[in-house]
């Protein structure tokens, strides 16, 4: 069995899952080579394919979790023994297959569930159910969000013609 060394990010939520894999990616890249998914190959096949990409030169790897029901993040979470986890949100995607929004709290903690005392889960402030969820981790929880109280929020905001730009 190959052991994957290095720091391993998890990444799910009802939405935002791509732009947050980039962003952790363009941070992580700048410690030395990261490897993250790519397109959609966020699923039971796609994130192995992702792994199998691995080479010495990576530090570092940042995997987006799929899910469509109960289990599927946990069976990613075995593959891929994330170091760390961010979920972005819960909202009401595949609310048609779990049934409600507590179900699809639950299924996206499994990333939280998976986090061991060393490792760390990064969970939005302004999110009822990443609040309720987070008892679940067995590593630290950051807050991410706006309220300047967090561990982390946005300060310095600006528009800018080419977008905008905050120090965090």
């Amino acid at each position: 069995m190959t052991r994957i060394h290095g720091f391993v990010v998890g990444v799910t939520g009802s939405n935002g899952k791509t732009t947050t894999k980039e962003m952790l990616r363009t941070v992580l890249d700048t410690g030395g080579s990261c490897l993250a998914t790519e397109a959609n190959q966020n699923t039971e096949l796609g994130l192995p394919l992702t792994m199998l990409r691995r080479t010495s030169e990576h530090r570092s790897m940042v995997l987006e979790m799929g899910m469509r029901g109960r289990g599927q993040i946990r069976e990613l979470c075995n593959i891929a023994k994330p170091t760390a986890g961010v979920i972005t949100n819960i909202g009401h995607s595949h609310i048609e297959l779990l049934g409600s929004q507590r179900e699809i709290a639950l299924a996206k903690a499994e990333l939280l569930q998976s986090i061991t005392l060393e490792g760390v889960a990064a969970l939005r402030f302004e999110d009822p159910w990443l609040k309720e969820m987070s008892t679940l981790c067995g590593g630290k929880v950051f807050w991410y969000g706006l309220e300047n109280h967090l561990d982390a929020f946005p300060s310095n905001i600006r528009s800018t013609d080419s977008g905008t730009d905050l120090s965090v």
